[in-house]
Order: structure tokens, then sequence, then C-alpha cells
């Protein structure tokens, strides 16, 4: 062989070798960044209905904040996709939107100086801002990460990324909930607290994310009613069907479950805590669990099984009428939503081309965004409806929890057979074993990892240095 080929063939490996390194270093970087993202979600995003609900919003306003709020997400994950052939790169986009959005928790702590009909109204525009800029780079952002996170680890990656972020938000979210217990009758001063670490982590988070390894990526010129044009995959659409469903379904009463916990059940800041990081506990014990799953068995089998368990988490808060009852409700919530929301993500990187990543993001997220605002829209409806009148046995805001869960099974119906067609694995049979062997296995597993979880969040900005 040649001296030059030689040559050639050593820069080779070492090329490759600098790539590997880059793609470790973005992925540990990604666990930190997202982990600074999950105290803004756990603090500022986590208070939102509380605070409205202590600047004396209306359960209506409260519903049009749910709902205004997804649909400048949706409009921001088309613009944002869009706007990426404009950049000069995808972490430029990502790092304005970010810290702009972090800027805005500085006014929003300070909105109870105002009146109630004001303060509402402000909370809904500056939330929904909020909420547009974080979608403005989702795009970018998945785009970047699918550039590091090879195919064969994205079920074990991210579940194990999930769980991270599970653990930082649950305790930040555990930590709010006790300052605004401690500050019952300062409630605004643990408010401003909140928010100001909502701000501060969240341009952390910015930061961090302008750290991510950028390969080269090829720009397509297209025309924003391009982007906005729906891809042709008919199995895409199936999925886009049941998803969209149910997410529409799920908003007709998911953002009334908070102003239920504090209003009808009467629950104390720290009880709701409780019960809110109940979910967060349950999503981050299992989001590993469905990610080996999903590499063992694959996505549709998951995506079958957890849209069939979805069903029934609004009858069951129905049922729920204290703190226990709520508590385990939400640990059935968080198990589930864990394996489907893992589902989604995986699905989206396994069908959609390369350099069409960004494009199906926008799709999955703007569709998901819109069903979010048309449900939440459909639920305040109804709140506004009923004006607090009972319906049978069942309160006004439980009535949206039955349309809600009556909804859910009309959209699984009607679109899961589409999807579970030719699975390698029976639905039925994958189904039972899903919330019977291979939970207590999983969880067996998880609980005896959660010092090794710890240990290695403590070690993390090691050998981010290396």
């Amino acid at each position: 062989m040649s001296k030059s080929f030689m040559a050639k063939r050593a820069n080779t490996r070492q090329l490759k070798k600098n790539v590997k390194q880059l793609k470790e270093k973005t992925k540990r970087i990604a666990i930190l960044e997202g982990s600074a993202w999950a105290v803004m979600a756990g603090s500022g995003v986590y208070a939102i209905t509380p605070y409205a609900v202590a600047l004396g919003a209306s359960n209506f306003v409260i519903g049009l904040i749910s709902a205004f709020s997804t649909i400048s997400s949706s409009i921001g994950d088309y613009l944002g996709s869009w706007f990426l052939q404009f950049s000069k790169s995808r972490k430029t986009q990502l790092f304005w939107s970010m810290l702009v959005q972090a800027f805005l928790w500085i006014p929003i702590g300070f909105l109870f100086l105002f009146s109630p009909g004001i303060s509402g109204v402000s909370l809904l525009i500056l939330y929904s801002l909020s909420s547009f800029l974080g979608s403005f780079g989702g795009s970018a952002w998945l785009s970047l990460i699918g550039d590091s996170v090879d195919e064969k680890e994205r079920g074990t990656y991210f579940g194990k990324r999930n769980k991270v972020l599970g653990i930082v938000q649950l305790i930040t979210s555990l930590a709010a909930g006790l300052l605004l217990n401690v500050l019952t009758k300062n409630v605004f001063i643990g408010f401003i607290t909140i928010f100001a670490a909502s701000f501060v982590f969240r341009a952390i988070s910015a930061y961090l994310l302008n750290q991510y390894w950028e390969p080269l990526f090829k720009k397509q010129r297209v025309s924003l009613l391009k982007t906005i044009e729906f891809p042709k995959d008919p199995y895409f659409r199936n999925f886009i069907i049941l998803s969209a469903g149910l997410i529409f379904a799920t908003n007709v009463g998911s953002p009334f479950m908070s102003v239920y916990m504090l209003k009808d059940l009467r629950f104390d800041y720290l009880s709701f805590s409780i019960a809110t990081i109940a979910s967060v506990v349950s999503t981050l014990i299992t989001n590993p669990y469905w990610g080996k799953v999903i590499d063992k068995y694959g996505t549709r089998p998951v995506l079958f099984a957890t849209s069939s368990l979805i069903v029934l988490i609004p009858f069951l808060w129905i049922l729920s009428t204290d703190l226990l009852g709520v508590v385990l409700t939400q640990l059935y919530s968080g198990f589930v939503w864990a394996g489907f929301n893992l589902s989604i993500v995986n699905f989206l990187f396994r069908v959609a081309p390369h350099d069409k990543i960004p494009a199906y993001a926008a799709h999955t997220n703007g569709i998901s965004d819109i069903s979010t605002f048309l449900g939440a829209s459909v639920g305040s409806l109804m709140v506004l409806f009923l004006n607090g009148a009972p319906l049978f046995f069942m309160s006004t805001l439980q009535v949206t929890f039955f349309v809600s869960g009556i909804l859910r099974l009309l959209f699984v119906a009607y679109a899961l057979p589409n999807l579970s067609k030719n699975m390698a694995v029976r639905g039925d049979r994958f189904l039972l074993r899903v919330v019977t062997v291979y939970p207590i296995k999983g969880m067996q597993m998880e609980l005896m990892s959660l010092h090794d979880t710890f240990t290695s969040l403590i070690g993390l900005p090691k050998k981010l240095r290396r």
C-alpha cells in the first residue's frame, strides 16, 4: 500500500474517532441542558395554573391560557421549521429563542401588581409568547440531537435522559410546592422566587444548547405553504390521527385537573405538589423501561398498548376524591404517558427521512398543539356553559373528565386498528404483558439503579470537562 493511501486511511479513522467523541460530548451536554430545562418546567411551568388561581382568574380564563399557549406553540413549530432555511445555524436559532423565552419569566412574576382582569389576560399573552418561543426552536433541537444519537440507541438514550430530567423536575416541583406552602400568607413572594429560578435556568439551558455539536446541515429552500403541506406517507397520517385525536380528547379535561385539586378537592400547595410529582416519579422510573421495550419489540406495540391504557385515565380522575386516589391515578398516568410520548419520538425518527426530520417534527408538534388548543377550547366552553351546575353525580369539572374519556375511546377505536396491522407481536397479549410482567421486572431494576443515577448526576460535569 502507498504511503498516501495509508495516511488517508489514518485520517479517516481519526475523523471517525473525532466525530464519535463530539457525539458523546453532545449527548452528555444534552442531559445537562435538559436538566436546566427541567428546573424551569418543574418551577415556572408547574406554577402557572396555581399562579392563575392566586391571581383570581376564572376557570374559563385558565382554560384559555392552556388553549392559547398551545396554539402559539403550534405556530412556533411551523415557523421554526420554515425559518431554519434562513438561520446561520440551527444552534443560533435555538439559542436566541430560548434566551428570549428566559427573560419572559421576569414580567410574569410581577403580574400580581395588577387587577385580576388585567393580570389574567397578561398572563395569557406572556405565557403564550413563551410557548411560541419554546416551540420555535423545537425542530432545530430534534434535528441536532438526531445527528448525535444513533438509531439503535435512541430508545435507551432518550429513556435515560428522560429519567434524569424527571428526577430534576420532581425535586424542583416538590421544592416549589414546599416554598408556596411555607409562604402561604405571602404567596406572591414565593411565585416571584419560582419565576426567577425559571429565568436563570432557562438562560443556562440556552447557553448549553449552544455547546452542541453541529455538523453541516442541508438546508431546503421551501415556501411557508410547502412547510405546512402535510407529508403523503399514509402510515404517518394514521399515526397523526391517533396521536392528535388522543391529545385533543385529553385536553378537553386536563387543563382543569390542577383547578380540580386546588378548588374542588381543596388541596393545599404541599398536597398539590405531592399529587403533581407523583406522575413525574412514575415517568422517571418507567422511562428507561419503555425505552428498552421499544428497542426490543418496536414502536408500534408500545403505541398500541399505551394508547389503549390512556383511555382509562379520566375515569380514574372522576373516582379520585382524596389525595391517595389522586396520587394513585397520577402514578398510573405517568406510567402510561411515558411510554406513549417515548414511542412518538421514536416513531418520528423511524419514519422521517433524515433531511426531513425538522418538517416531520413540525407537523407532529404543530398538529399536537392545534389539537391541544381545540381540546382546551372545547373544555373551556363546556365549563362556561355549565356555569358550575352539576350533572347527575358529577361536578362541572368531572363532566369535562367524562367527556374526555369518551372521546379518547372513540379515537383509539377508530385509528388504532390501522396502526396495529402486521405487528410483530399480538397486540392483546403484548398489552397484558405490558401491565403485568414487564412493569414489575422493569421497576425492580430501576428502583435498584436510583443510587447509580444520582451518582451519575454528580459526575456529569466531570465527564463534560474531559
